[in-house]
């Protein structure tokens, strides 16, 4: 399992058995940037504009975690995702990561 920031822009989420993707709506990207990181709002819409849209990471997505509640639904998402990123390899017949 690899965290790869940049792995649209990059093209290469072909070459990946599986791609997560962790979504949340571009304006409340923009509020936790500015609330957690100290950006101005001008510098966070910039940085999302640079990046792949929302719509091509989701495009090239096997599955989705919303991100879009508290700390603890994102826990919950996470565990739910790794219970079906297990189950998945083992239908596959591989070793679960």
């Amino acid at each position: 399992m690899l965290d790869i920031p940049l792995l649209v822009e990059a093209n290469a989420a072909r070459l990946f058995h599986m791609n997560l993707v962790v979504d949340a709506p571009p304006e409340l990207q923009v509020q936790r940037l500015v609330a957690d990181r100290g950006v101005s709002e001008e510098e966070a819409w910039a940085r999302i504009r640079a990046q792949a849209t929302r719509e091509e990471r989701l495009r090239h997505a096997d599955l989705v975690i919303e991100n879009r509640g508290s700390l603890k639904e994102l826990e919950e998402a996470v565990e739910a995702a790794w219970k079906e990123i297990t189950a998945r390899a083992e239908k596959a017949g591989e070793s679960p990561p």
